[in-house]
């Protein structure tokens, strides 16, 4: 018969059968397959920092009571401040001259004036814990750092070598930190030795669950959290308040590349330094490119869109959304180590967030 086998005589054994091609798949298993989709940078300004931004997922899901650390350390210069405040005669005036042009504009517009300046430093420590059913929970442990701005001269060669705006840095004060924020309802002011060194932040707790959309080449996950008011509020190092947020997150693998897909929204319970001021609950979208480079090397570009928290307050930059890119390389350091280094830069709407940042990031999946 055409096609059948033929019949082993007497004394013959029969020919094993060839072994089946082993099956290609595009996406060969080294750690970056397994590393999480999203840079974890977030909205810096200091008014912002307390305040719990959407938890985005990404990353695969630790085994079943297996575990994942993680720690990222973003570090951001920014020089953020309403519209007319920086009018000086002169280049770098000292800050009570600032601060003393900010009093006689409210006397004599009564409007409310922010006025941000200095590097800004979070870092996160977290934990994740692998359950049962594709389920993941877990704890974010910030530590904060307000300080003043010893990268000025850094950043103003960058803007200038770029071709950019300054932003107002020559008529600002060099060196100098300060977050103030003058209302009808009161001042807040932290300026030089008030800034705290380092201070414990909001604990958040975290859960995911894994999507069924998930497959060979797809992911999707759901994320939420809650943020605790650990932190001390009179420092800008917690909200004073209670937070909740909900996030999907989505990626696509092809070839070498792969593209994530995020958004989220939270809940926020306030502000405890500021009282007075009503603020607007959040949303923010991203989108990720990662290309693969090398078996254990990748780069990353990445865009994050974020509502502001201060839209109630109708205020030319602090009250319009945010938009931050970062631009970064991915390693795998062995099969357990991964490591995220990034540039970020305000995208657009100046005077919304931070001007320049850089973040760096490691898990370890013991």
């Amino acid at each position: 018969m055409l096609g059948a086998a033929p019949i082993a005589s007497a004394g013959e054994t029969a020919l094993e059968p060839a072994p089946a091609p082993a099956a290609q798949t595009t996406h060969p298993g080294v750690p970056l397959d397994e590393a999480p989709g999203l840079l974890a940078f977030r909205p810096q300004l200091p008014a912002k920092l307390p305040l719990l931004f959407p938890a985005l997922g990404g990353a695969a899901f630790p085994a079943p009571l297996e575990s994942r650390f993680t720690a990222n350390l973003f570090y951001s210069s920014t020089l953020q401040y309403t519209r007319g405040v920086i009018v000086s005669e002169r280049p770098d005036p000292t800050l009570d001259e600032v601060l003393a042009y900010m009093d006689a504009v409210y006397a004599a517009t009564g409007k409310t004036l922010y006025y941000y300046d200095g590097e800004t430093a979070r870092l996160d420590l977290g934990w994740r814990l692998g359950l049962p059913r594709d389920w993941e929970v877990g704890l974010d442990v910030p530590v904060i750092r307000h300080a003043g701005g010893w990268a000025d001269e850094t950043v103003s060669r960058f803007h200038a070598t770029l071709g950019v705006s300054d932003a107002g840095r020559d008529s600002a004060p060099h060196g100098a930190g300060a977050a103030v924020f003058i209302s009808n309802d009161g001042s807040y002011v932290l300026t030089g030795d008030d800034l705290p060194d380092a201070a414990l932040g909001d604990i958040a707790l975290r859960g995911r669950v894994r999507l069924p959309l998930s497959g060979p080449a797809l992911a999707a996950d759901l994320s939420f959290a809650v943020e605790l008011p650990t932190g001390d509020p009179e420092s800008l190092a917690g909200s004073g308040g209670v937070d909740a947020s909900l996030g999907f997150t989505f990626a696509w693998r092809h070839l070498r590349s792969r593209w994530t897909f995020a958004a989220g929204y939270s809940v926020l319970g306030g502000l405890e330094a500021l009282p007075d001021v009503d603020l607007a609950n959040v949303w923010t979208a991203t989108v990720a490119y990662e290309v693969r480079m090398s078996p254990r090397t990748a780069f990353l570009a990445q865009v994050l869109h974020g509502t502001s928290p201060f839209l109630p307050l109708r205020k030319d930059g602090i009250s319009d959304p945010a938009g931050l890119l970062a631009l970064g390389v991915r390693f795998a350091a062995g099969e357990r180590w991964g490591i995220d280094i990034a540039l970020v830069e305000d995208l657009y709407r100046h005077n919304t967030d931070l001007d320049i940042g850089l973040l760096l990031g490691a898990t370890w999946s013991p």
